[in-house]
């Protein structure tokens, strides 16, 4: 049960940040008079109106070292305490070294269509 709350709260601890990243990109999709670049358009502008310097490294720095360092702490102690996990992580490691290729082609394949994603999105907006 632990564990599943600590999980929880990382996920909390790292959604400002996710959502105005988000906020941030959906924002440049469009041309600000169309939804939903208007409407984030709108919650950036109040987010930055609101937001200070302190309050950003919080959220952009602090919050996710908070989540790095917890989470680096829960593998270790799930890691000594359960055999079954350990396994698993073997087993997975196993797989994933034997599909060495695959996992490189799927790797490239995803990072090739995150840059057209990107491009495209730039070529929209400008």
């Amino acid at each position: 049960m632990r564990s599943k709350l600590l999980a929880f709260s990382e996920w909390l601890m790292i959604f400002p940040a996710i959502l105005f990243l988000t906020v941030t990109v959906v924002r440049f999709l469009q041309p600000r008079q169309y939804e939903p670049a208007h409407t984030s358009w709108v919650i950036s502008e109040w987010i930055t109106g609101h937001a200070s310097r302190a309050g950003a490294a919080v959220v952009f720095v602090a919050l996710p070292s908070v989540v790095a360092i917890l989470g680096c702490a829960l593998f270790g102690e799930t890691w000594k305490r359960d055999s079954e996990f350990r396994r698993d992580m073997e087993t997975g490691l196993v797989i994933l070294r034997r599909q060495a290729m695959a996992v490189f082609s799927m790797t490239a394949v995803l990072l090739a269509g995150a840059i057209i994603a990107l491009v495209i999105a730039h070529v929209i907006t400008d």
